[in-house]
């Protein structure tokens, strides 16, 4: 039989124990699905799945849709500046700003490429698949955010690594891309679902349970009459069931 969670009442933050309980349940069904699939095989890095905080609101926000998502500060990152291969998308001419980059030792930035370098030489479906996976994670100018989605095309979207904003207009390019790393993209959907990422299989339970409380509590913030304008919310992997662990009481008005 199912198991019901109970959930936490309606409130300005979350219930602790209820979001522990819920991580807790997820990293199991983890572990022992993989077990069963991996027959006990290394894994690459690579392989640690995303977890995902899904917000149902109660109705779809209005107003007109931004490309540009709200970052939100983690208190363990999902990268680590030393170990990351960065892509950064700039305005042209590229010289410019690669040189800039190499100038300024920003050694997580593996290549920069400008926007006509991007129309030209990323034309082809498997030049842009092939760039998507050459490289962790995909920083832009947001400058160029905007032109960016029908150049890199789905495969960035599909494989969730669709390029986040840093600003190169002021100084510290280094401390900016640093905070990017450390910061999660929330995006307001169109639809009544928001998918927010947390953290990822590889890491313990204590992070990944700290890291959902500190990004919903930001998140709530930028959502629509904040915690009333959220119906639920959800914990779940890739190919996981979406576990509850948080919902909003009825409103008695509405009943």
């Amino acid at each position: 039989p199912h198991q019901h969670v109970k959930m936490a009442p309606l409130a300005s933050s979350l219930n602790v124990p209820q979001v522990t309980r819920a991580v807790d349940a997820l990293l199991k069904h983890h572990g022992t699905s993989k077990a069963k699939a991996g027959g006990g095989k290394a894994q690459l890095i690579e392989s640690d799945d995303p977890i995902t905080v899904v917000f149902a609101m109660k109705s779809i926000p209005e107003g007109k849709r931004r490309t540009k998502p709200f970052m939100l500060k983690l208190k363990t990152p999902l990268y680590d500046p030393e170990d990351t291969e960065v892509c950064l998308f700039v305005k042209d001419p590229q010289r410019e700003y690669k040189d800039k980059v190499a100038a300024k030792g920003i050694k997580c930035v593996a290549r920069v490429i400008g926007v006509s370098k991007l129309k030209t030489k990323f034309k082809q479906y498997e030049a842009k698949r092939q760039l998507c996976s050459s490289y962790d994670i995909f920083l832009a100018d947001d400058r160029v955010l905007p032109v960016l989605p029908h150049l890199i095309g789905k495969t960035f979207f599909e494989r969730k690594k669709v390029p986040l904003p840093v600003d190169l207009t002021k100084e510290n390019w280094d401390g900016r891309i640093r905070k990017v790393l450390r910061s999660t993209p929330f995006y307001l959907s169109e639809g009544g679902c928001s998918a927010l990422r947390v953290g990822h299989t590889g890491m313990t339970p204590q992070q990944v349970a700290d890291n959902v409380i500190t990004a919903c509590e930001q998140a709530a913030e930028y959502v629509p009459k904040k915690w009333k304008g959220i119906l639920s919310l959800h914990l779940k992997t890739h190919d996981s069931v979406a576990l509850p662990f948080w919902h909003s009481l009825p409103d008695v008005s509405a009943i």
